[in-house]
Formats: structure tokens, sequence, C-alpha cells
């Protein structure tokens, strides 16, 4: 009994640390669309998504849904998206225009070079956090050759 209640114990606390771990970045391809999502703290989730070959090829959209389900984006609701890394801001407004182009990707190489745990994303005055956890992969992953590192302008 003693040791059942001590395996116990431990595989507790081992789920109870691998819940406060910062969730990964979660990278998706289908129908022509590849896109790079994380949830955040506040019951939000992040998506970068970029039309590879689908109905728009080179249209990108950042995709804010909050714990509400309510979902703002750079393309449908012409949203404007103030992130914070390192102290560095990046306004990500309309990916399709060449600043718009140029702060994605800049946002994405710092994003791949911070040391920091995470970055905040401001929408209409209020801000979000969101783990960088393993962006660094996703930075340098074959995924993101054309989504993220090489954007065409």
């Amino acid at each position: 009994m003693k040791n059942s209640l001590k395996a116990l114990l431990a595989v507790t606390a081992i789920l109870s640390f691998s819940a406060l771990a910062a969730p990964p970045w979660q990278s998706n391809y289908q129908q022509g669309m590849q896109e790079f999502a994380i949830n955040g703290a506040q019951g939000t989730s992040l998506t970068f998504s970029c039309d590879q070959g689908g109905n728009n090829p080179g249209t990108k959209n950042i995709f804010l849904t909050l714990s509400n389900g309510q979902t703002f984006d750079t393309v449908n609701t012409n949203s404007e998206f103030d992130v914070k890394v390192d102290g560095k801001e990046f306004y990500l407004y309309d990916p399709a225009s060449r600043v718009g182009l140029a702060n994605w990707t800049l946002f994405w190489e710092m994003l791949g070079k911070t040391k920091s745990t995470t970055f905040t994303i401001t929408m209409a005055g209020k801000s979000f956090t969101f783990p960088v956890s393993n962006a660094k992969a996703v930075f340098k992953s074959q995924d993101a050759e054309q989504c993220i590192r090489n954007p065409s302008f």
C-alpha cells in the first residue's frame, strides 16, 4: 500500500510537471495550407498560416482566437497585431504588403533567436502571452521554408 501511494504520487508529480511545461508549436499542412499554431496562457490560440498551393498561393494570415471562441485575423477582420519579442515590436497587420511581409519575416527570425520564454501579442489594447517553446525548431524546419523563412516579395 505504501509503495502504491508513492508510485501514485510520483506519477501525479510527473503529470503535473508536464501540464505546466510550455506546449509546443504545432505544424500542420493540408489542402495547400501550412499552419503554425500555439496555445496561450489565457485560453487563447495563435495561428500563422500560409497558402502554399491552395486557393490563394502566397497569402499569409494571422489568427488570434480568444477563449470565448471569437477569432480575429489579418485578412478577414483586418485586425492589427503588435507583437513584442525581447522588447522589440513587430506590427503584423497586413502580411500581403511589403512592410507587413518584412515584419512577418523579422518577427519569425527574432522568435528563432530569442532567449525569452514568452512573447506578447497585443490587439485592440488587449495583450496575450504565448510561450516561445520550440519556435527555434519550427523556424529551422523544412515546413517553414516557404512560409516563414523565405517569403517572396
